[in-house]
């Protein structure tokens, strides 16, 4: 699941993307639930992650 998009101020009359959302690269609330926030590349979540400030890799499952 992606993060959520942010609200865009464009107008109604502006032409829109109506595609996927792009939301942008940045750390977000870890979905997993797992670590406080996990970083989305702008494609995919990625295994790095932080808790109280301290950021780590998650290890993929084995």
């Amino acid at each position: 699941t992606s993060p959520a998009p942010a609200a865009s101020g464009t107008m109604a009359s502006e032409a829109r993307d109506t595609s996927v959302p792009s939301v942008p690269a940045n750390w977000y609330k870890d979905p997993s639930g797992r670590f406080e926030m996990r970083y989305w590349n702008g494609t995919a979540w990625t295994e790095h992650v932080a808790t109280a400030g301290k950021q780590s890799i998650d290890p993929p499952k084995k």
